[in-house]
């Protein structure tokens, strides 16, 4: 991400890094449980489509929050931003 913030670019780090950390947590959980016959519930693709995702942030969500210190710990790592900083940081209207 050229010539963006570090505040833009450790957001992008994050919501990457909570995609992948999902991705993997779903792959794994598809082993053991038959998704395919879950959405066979669903008549229609697009409604199969919109589960699986909302599924998938939900359970992400769930399964990740205990863990944000680490991941907020693994963005400063990688772009040097701290979000202890904005903290305190307030938009001028």
């Amino acid at each position: 991400i050229i010539g963006k913030s570090t505040a833009a670019k450790s957001v992008g780090v994050l919501h990457l890094l909570f995609n992948i950390l999902g991705t993997i947590i779903f792959s794994l959980a598809a082993v053991f449980i038959p998704f395919a016959d879950i959405l066979k519930l669903f008549q229609y693709p697009d409604m199969q489509v919109s589960v699986i995702h909302m599924g998938f942030n939900i359970v992400s969500t769930v399964l990740l929050l205990p863990f944000t210190d680490i991941m907020i710990n693994i963005c400063k790592a990688v772009t040097g931003f701290s979000f202890i900083k904005m903290k305190n940081h307030r938009i001028k209207q």
